[in-house]
């Protein structure tokens, strides 16, 4: 921050008020998602300006609403019972805020007998000179004795520099509709915060503001954006990845919206205008949620919005250049990801803007926060996976024929098989072709056969051998019939022949016999 005095902080408020922080409650807008807190204060004197009559609620951006959390550093902090002195701006809607954050908040205690007003600028806040470009790393407080404050504060606003009023509405319109959560303080209670998204190699996206800032253009603008992701992307050994997504019109900062944006020119008068090139340069910040995770020793929080907003009004002072802007936007950015402010002078996110021609370039101290935040996974090993084979799969295909072939196999010799053929006739007619490997579907006739291939033809043994069983490879058909085959005994084929040339001689008589 770069300061304010008695004089900027009267210009830049429509008045003041001294008195007791009697309620603070938080919530969130259910048409916004906005998170608010609002701070009510019980005057005891109002300083200066048309304030109107009765309590009043002052809305801070940010708050506590369940497990959502939107804090920005700098943030003016409130305690319940507290006695305050209080300069207040008027939002375009009309409501009160604290003039310039925490440059607007005084804390009013009793020192050693003195009642002092003590400004409290919030962890993590420097305040640079711009006169000496001094700066005061985690600013200490300032303690100034109240009458001598409020004699000053009276001798500004009698000259006339107060902001000219316009309607103020001294209750926000919309507590009547929220769901309020009190509060015992509006202070940074929060733990660390981070994405998770760059565990699993996802990248964080932001879209920006295609209005770019109203002095510097649109393009600048954006390149200084850019530079600024890349310069975190760019850290080695890490997996936070920040990307352009795309186009986007302006924004409030207040809320957690699904998108994470880039913002210029404070479009929705969320921060106060400079006075003579001193207050506010931008915010940057997140919302997280009640998700954990552990990385090393450290608990984080899980960031789920992170945001950037430049303050207009700075154009025509000297620090306001293209390269000057992308060092603030890297610093901001880095605030969206979860850091803090360093304690190394030379780090982009010390708590000052440098200035010196670094534009978006990082510090070794702030490599060395994005690799601890965001260390790379670790690497798994991968453990081999033995798959058995399977057991081997029978499979049966019924086609109307099964066919099965028998372990045990006699091989024949040459057999001179007989077939005996029941005709009505006594007939016994021998075949001389040997049984192989038959395959036989025969059917019933009223014919008994036995009609072996023929595969083979060895010369008949008049003498077959007692040794007369084949080699069967049966296939047994749905409409099997069976087959009769009589095989004689050795003694039989004697007579057997003896009886067939009877007959053989008995037909020959016939035929030639005379008439």
């Amino acid at each position: 921050m770069v300061p304010m005095g008695v004089r900027e902080l009267v210009a830049s408020s429509v008045g003041a008020v001294r008195g007791t922080v009697a309620r603070i409650d938080s919530a969130a807008d259910p048409d916004s998602g906005a998170i608010h807190t609002y701070v009510s204060i019980d005057p005891a004197e109002r300083v200066f300006g048309p304030l109107p009559p009765g309590a009043l609620v002052v809305r801070e951006i940010g708050g506590r609403v369940g497990d959502r959390e939107q804090w920005i550093f700098g943030s003016p902090e409130y305690r319940v019972g507290e006695s305050v002195l209080v300069f207040l701006s008027r939002a375009p809607d009309g409501t009160l805020h604290t003039t310039g954050l925490s440059l607007g908040k005084f804390s009013v205690e009793d020192h050693a007998g003195v009642t002092t007003a003590v400004r409290r600028f919030g962890a993590h806040v420097a305040i640079l000179d711009p006169q000496t470009g001094a700066l005061r790393q985690n600013a200490p407080d300032e303690a100034l004795v109240l009458a001598d404050l409020l004699a000053s504060v009276r001798s500004e606003a009698a000259t006339g520099a107060a902001t000219a009023p316009g309607d103020i509405v001294g209750r926000p319109p919309e507590l009547e509709r929220v769901v309020l959560e009190t509060r015992p303080a509006f202070t940074l209670l929060s733990p660390f915060s981070r994405w998770f998204e760059p565990d699993s190699g996802t990248p964080v996206e932001y879209i920006v503001d295609t209005t770019g800032d109203a002095t510097l253009g649109p393009t600048v603008s954006r390149n200084a954006v850019d530079a600024g992701m890349a310069a975190w992307s760019a850290v080695p050994d890490s997996p936070l990845e920040l990307q352009d997504s795309g186009d986007a019109s302006p924004e409030p900062f207040a809320g957690c919206p699904d998108q994470n944006r880039v913002v210029f020119n404070d479009p929705f008068g969320e921060l106060d205008n400079p006075t003579s090139c001193r207050g506010v340069l931008g915010i940057g910040g997140f919302c997280n949620s009640g998700d954990t995770r552990t990385v090393g020793d450290t608990v984080y929080k899980r960031i789920i919005t992170g945001k950037v907003t430049f303050n207009d009004g700075w154009g025509d002072c000297p620090i306001w250049t293209a390269c000057n802007l992308a060092e603030i936007a890297t610093h901001e950015l880095g605030h969206s990801v979860g850091l803090g402010h360093s304690q190394v002078a030379s780090a982009t996110m010390a708590a000052m803007a440098h200035f010196d021609g670094r534009c978006a370039g990082l510090d070794p101290d702030d490599v060395a926060a994005i690799q601890s935040v965001y260390p790379l996974p670790p690497t798994a090993t991968a453990t081999p996976t033995v798959t058995p084979s399977p057991p081997p799969t029978a499979t049966v295909t019924r086609t109307g024929t099964v066919t099965r072939t028998p372990t045990r196999t006699t091989t024949p010799t040459r057999t001179f098989t007989p077939t005996r053929t029941q005709t009505g006739t006594r007939t016994s007619a021998p075949t001389r072709t040997p049984t192989a490997s038959p395959t036989s579907s025969p059917s019933m006739t009223g014919t008994a056969s036995a009609t072996p291939p023929a595969t083979r033809s060895p010369t008949a043994s008049s003498t077959p051998s007692p040794s007369s069983t084949p080699t069967v490879t049966p296939t047994a058909s749905p409409s099997l019939t069976p087959t009769l085959t009589p095989v004689p005994r050795p003694g039989e084929w004697l007579t057997l022949l003896i009886q067939a040339l009877r007959h053989l001689l008995a037909l020959l008589a016939a035929r030639f016999a005379p008439a």
